[in-house]
């Protein structure tokens, strides 16, 4: 005998947002390489560009006590040199999300942070890199 096509049940099922950074600290961003410029006569001593930024070291930002308090998320994006030494040099705000609210905390992590040194021909060089900050408040 035939048995007639049971109908598919439907489910809502809810969407769950789970931090990617457990300890509910801010999220610190997936490193990227500045975008390349086109080519253009640079002095011998101009940073290159480099899509590899290794970090070894990262210090959490600390989040703005105004900002934890009124419930403000963000984002900023830096724009940096990493010296021979991995050190940060030079960072500057590219962008940021609201504006000027997590900019000092950012700021103050970038340049603590360490980077893996980039060889080239057996010698340590500079280059340049942006880093995406990303604030947001565990739930």
């Amino acid at each position: 005998p035939d048995k007639p096509d049971a109908p598919t049940p439907q489910m809502d099922v809810p969407a769950i947002d789970v931090p990617m950074n457990i300890s509910g600290g801010p999220y610190l961003g997936d490193f990227s390489a500045a975008p390349k410029a086109p080519p253009v006569a640079a002095p011998s001593n101009a940073p290159m560009v480099d899509n590899e930024v290794v970090p070894i070291f990262r210090d959490p930002p600390k989040y703005p006590r105004s900002a934890r308090r009124r419930g403000i998320e963000g984002v900023v994006t830096i724009s940096f040199i990493v010296t021979k030494d991995g050190r940060v040099r030079d960072p500057k705000i590219i962008k940021a999300e609201p504006a000027n609210i997590f900019n000092d905390a950012a700021l103050k992590a970038i340049l603590k942070w360490k980077f893996k040194a980039k060889l080239v021909d057996g010698q340590p060089v500079e280059r340049q890199a942006t880093q995406e900050i990303e604030f947001k408040l565990s739930r």
